[in-house]
């Protein structure tokens, strides 16, 4: 068995993917800190088996600190160098990706035969058991713009799927009024390219057969050919010709692989099957033009979200009355939107400790307790590439109304942009804009305390947060009253004190911040 270690490539990989180095407090480079070789059992308890294939096998399980459920994936360790070389790919890319419709990773284990990669559960079934007889039209069109806008982002972040289909599409329960949402999962075929890279890199001939893009099943015949991403579009493709006729595109029935391969090289898609479905225009035409055998004529993910199809839906929480309930999550007001940019220039002057926090408890957030904040990114996500750049801030905002100063806009994208690399990802917005009281209930006290628990000891240590942060503990101010002990440890409630004090500060500094801009902005208009 392989001794190879995944921890210190990773962490290497992504801290040298960051342009000012390790300095990054981001959610990639946190997610990297905690020591891979502590104790599973004393985070988690198996509740049972998921699945299990050739990848390994995936459990549901218990995250003890606050009881909820989550997913384990345990993988042996290959020993083949291109399997081991597949794995860092897959643990990398986890890491990597942060958009609300791919699977949340959490935190990874290993040691000398295993790696368990942790990530969000969803329990609302997949892609594969949407019907257009029960589950709205409306309903339908949104959870296929998830997925759409997932894969946009994954392939501007250089990254292509290549084993898209409904079982790695899964959707996550319905909460109260508000809609399912796509999450895409399991990246263990992925290839990872230069960021933005449109070429046709690819050749191995990797993926499941009935979703597999004719490009791809070429390059297995001739090794001279390659392919690039937009076999992921192909997928799609067949994934919405098969939701809407209970059809594949090459078959009215079961076939075996060998012949599904010949009529995807060969054949041509059915198009009975869509008029005695009856599928509106529309989607007939994104799905023939996902589903053209010439990757040259076929959309790419960004073309597919601006397809008529998808009129309205916007990537806000769109829906309407159905079966599933109505969504109701609007785009921000011009008050929220102002709101939310006095929070970000106030993050600017955080401490390390202050954004760490805040960008733990954002990440670990439930999603109903970050809808507006995730409403409120889209709305600013102009391009829909998945993330936030300068001038799409300033253009949105201005469609709104709102216009911030030079020195506002500067301040703000410095504090949202922590890498610098021109682009606000999904949770440093949610960590600049989430409210500093979140910080102070049960669930995230006890999410930051086990992250900061970074030996997996049960105890936390200033040595261990001054790790985490790169940073001398010199530099902390700590509330007046706290007691360590003599090794640096911290207690249980001396660390509920210290991240009460926290929390407090940072709602003062907001506060703070709100009322300048607000006398700021009355000043402007005095002397307009």
């Amino acid at each position: 068995r392989s001794s190879s270690e995944v921890a210190p490539l990773i962490r290497e990989r992504i801290l040298n993917r960051k342009k000012t180095g390790a300095d990054v407090l981001d959610i990639h480079s946190l997610l990297v800190r905690p020591d891979p070789r502590r104790s599973l059992a004393k985070s988690y308890k198996t509740l049972g088996l998921l699945g299990a294939g050739g990848f390994g096998s995936v459990y549901r399980v218990q995250y003890l600190p606050t009881e909820e459920e989550r997913a384990i994936k345990m993988i042996q360790k290959p020993t083949d160098p291109a399997e081991f070389t597949r794995v860092l790919v897959e643990v990398e890319t986890l890491v990597r990706l942060d958009h609300p419709n791919i699977e949340k990773f959490y935190e990874f284990f290993e040691d000398r035969h295993v790696i368990c990669l942790v990530t969000e559960l969803c329990s609302g079934g997949n892609m594969g058991e949407l019907d257009p007889a029960v589950d709205t039209s409306e309903e339908i069109r949104d959870l296929f713009r998830d997925l759409l806008a997932a894969v946009t982002y994954c392939h501007s972040e250089g990254v292509t799927h290549r084993d898209l289909k409904f079982d790695n599409c899964l959707l996550t329960l319905k909460e109260g009024r508000h809609r399912r949402t796509t999450k895409v999962i399991d990246f263990g075929l992925s290839s990872v390219s230069r960021p933005g890279a449109e070429g046709e890199c690819m050749q191995e001939p990797v993926g499941t057969a009935y979703f597999i893009a004719p490009e791809v099943l070429a390059s297995s015949e001739n090794n001279c050919l390659t392919y690039g991403p937009k076999c992921d579009m192909w997928s799609i493709g067949v994934m919405m010709y098969i939701v809407y006729t209970d059809q594949h595109p090459f078959s009215s029935a079961a076939v075996d692989v060998s012949q599904i391969i010949e009529r995807i090289l060969k054949d041509g898609v059915r198009i009975g099957p869509l008029e005695e479905a009856a599928v509106e225009d529309p989607v007939q035409d994104l799905v023939l033009a996902l589903l053209a055998k010439d990757p040259g004529r076929r959309l790419s993910a960004k073309e597919a979200l601006s397809h008529p199809f998808f009129s309205g839906a916007d990537g806000s929480d769109l829906g309407s009355p159905g079966s599933l309930g109505r969504v109701c999550s609007p785009k921000p007001s011009v008050k929220s939107l102002t709101s939310l940019f006095s929070r970000v220039c106030s993050f600017a002057h955080f401490s390390r400790l202050e954004r760490a926090v805040l960008t733990i408890v954002a990440h670990d957030a439930r999603q109903r307790e970050i809808r507006d904040l995730e409403s409120a990114f889209k709305s600013l996500d102009i391009d829909k590439a998945g993330w936030l750049t300068r001038d799409g801030i300033c253009q949105a905002l201005n469609s709104r109304g709102i216009r911030l100063r030079d020195n506002e806009v500067e301040a703000a994208f410095e504090a949202l942009d922590p890498d610098g690399d021109d682009k606000v990802q999904y949770t440093d917005w949610l960590a600049a804009t989430i409210r500093p009281s979140f910080i102070t209930s049960e669930r995230a006290l006890r999410e930051v305390w086990h992250f900061f628990d970074i030996h997996g000891v049960g105890k936390v240590f200033l040595a261990d947060i001054a790790e985490v942060l790169g940073e001398d503990m010199v530099s902390l101010e700590l509330p007046e009253g706290l007691r360590v002990g003599e090794g640096g440890e911290i207690a249980w409630e001396s660390f509920q004190k210290l991240l009460t004090h926290v929390a407090a500060n940072l709602q003062r500094s907001v506060d703070a911040q709100v009322e300048h801009d607000d006398q700021s902005r009355r000043a402007s208009r005095r002397w307009m």
